[in-house]
């Protein structure tokens, strides 16, 4: 079997993007030059659909794990805080920040932003993972079913083989956790 783009699972795309062996994409004897231009559309479609590239800088993904990180240390202490005491200016910073607070609801509306923080816990853990890949640091880094469980339970749905995911099947699931995140104020 040769895999494509619409039927290579995501685990094994994963694995050739970081291996770099191409020989993967394919149990039959192909030329390197074919399996570049199998691998190619795939990478290329990757890239284009998770905004992926290899150009990122150092300083960048600092300031992106610095900015997550007060992010999430104020949603914290803000929620905490509004559990404990009512506080018209907090309530208007998170609201500011995307959050919907109700009076109706307002208890249940804390849990649901405390909850939802953990996903920047997720984005902290990717770019601090990719930094440390850049410099050769060997921390826990997220395996595809830690990540694959995440996005499935971040979006309410039942256990799926992670071993059955194809690469398309992984992209639609991290743009729907995207497009959840951001509906709930968190993009």
């Amino acid at each position: 079997m040769t895999y494509t783009l619409e039927d290579i699972p995501a685990k094994l795309f994963f694995k050739i993007n970081e291996t770099g062996e191409l020989g993967l994409l394919s149990d039959e004897e192909i030329s390197e030059e074919k399996l570049y231009e199998l691998w190619n559309p795939i990478l290329d479609h990757y890239q284009r659909c998770s905004g992926s590239t290899k150009k990122d800088n150092e300083l960048d993904m600092y300031k992106k794990i610095q900015s997550l990180s007060c992010r999430l240390t104020f949603i914290k202490n803000a929620v905490t805080q509004l559990k404990n005491e009512r506080d018209l200016d907090l309530e208007s910073l998170l609201k500011g920040k995307g959050y919907r607070l109700s009076e109706k609801t307002f208890y249940q509306d804390l849990d649901r932003i405390d909850s939802l923080s953990d996903t920047i816990i997720m984005k902290i853990e990717k770019h601090s993972n990719s930094l440390n890949e850049k410099k050769g640091v060997n921390r826990h880094k997220l395996t595809f079913e830690e990540i694959m469980i995440g996005y499935l339970s971040i979006l309410g749905f039942g256990f799926k083989d992670a071993n059955t995911i194809t690469l398309l099947e992984y992209l639609a699931l991290e743009s729907q956790v995207k497009n959840k995140v951001k509906s709930h104020g968190k993009g």
